[in-house]
């Protein structure tokens, strides 16, 4: 029946799914046990075609509550150790971000400088259009004339009668099309080669700055992972268990005030 109103999606489910049923047809005492089993295909059934509602059961209720703190304090000690297990690696010196430069970009040197001159060069482009690069515009012009404004020689151009605000205001706009140019151009010209010598220059050649700076990325990293264990090792569980007394105590409370 299960092959002809196909059931599953292959006819060899079934011998797996209700093993229970061809182990019970064995004509042997010890194996009739398993013919209880059936009881919980009937009730899955019932439930699958909403005759009952287990879920409202107190036992099964009870049941799911426990299997989820099972399932939780296994997967959260799991997931820490797991993370324990990583920091340590980090903290005995492990060079993770040469490995990470030399097993992971480096394999991917010629895919990645590809996406880095292309983003650089469209990038690029929409500083120079008139619409989308209207922001950028913006922000380098005010930066421009923020720095204009600070400049001590620059403000001496206001002592000069007439023509000094209008000095200054031109040189605003000089000096702000020329770092937008100069921005747009070096963007234009990154081609895949120069990002790939980039790329090259700057994984091989390291200096002291640099790796110091390395080595506070790692720490970084461990205080991260620090951070996620204690949010894992939260006994969820335990909120619960405290949500629901609370819950009680205030509806015993209501209760006496009634009475």
């Amino acid at each position: 029946m299960a092959i002809k109103h196909k059931e599953y999606m292959r006819w060899y489910f079934f011998p797996f799914i209700h093993w229970y049923d061809l182990v019970g047809c064995i004509p042997v005492e010890s194996a009739r046990i398993f013919r209880f089993l059936r009881i919980i295909s009937v009730l899955y059934r019932l439930h699958k075609y909403q005759i009952i509602d287990f879920r409202s059961w107190a036992f099964f209720r009870f049941i799911k509550f426990y299997y989820n703190v099972l399932i939780e304090e296994l997967s959260d000690r799991i997931v820490v150790k797991i993370l324990t297990d990583a920091q340590d690696e980090i903290a005995k010196g492990s060079s993770l971000l040469d490995e990470i430069a030399d097993n992971i970009i480096s394999p991917r040197k010629t895919v990645v400088t590809q996406w880095v001159s292309s983003l650089a060069q469209h990038l690029g482009t929409s500083i120079s259009h008139p619409e989308q690069g209207e922001v950028i515009r913006k922000h380098i012009i005010n930066s421009v004339a923020k720095a204009v404004r600070q400049d001590d020689q620059i403000a001496m151009l206001n002592l000069v009668p007439v023509l000094g605000g209008n000095i200054e205001k031109r040189l605003q706009n000089t000096v702000s099309n020329v770092v937008i140019q100069s921005i747009t151009n070096m963007l234009e010209d990154l081609d895949n080669d120069t990002v790939a010598d980039i790329f090259d220059k700057g994984f091989n050649h390291l200096t002291s700055d640099e790796k110091q700076v390395n080595n506070e990325i790692l720490k970084l990293i461990i205080e991260v992972l620090e951070v996620v264990k204690a949010h894992i090792s939260q006994k969820r569980w335990q909120e619960h268990l405290e949500e629901r007394d609370q819950q009680r105590k205030e509806a015993l409370s209501e209760s006496n005030t009634l009475f």
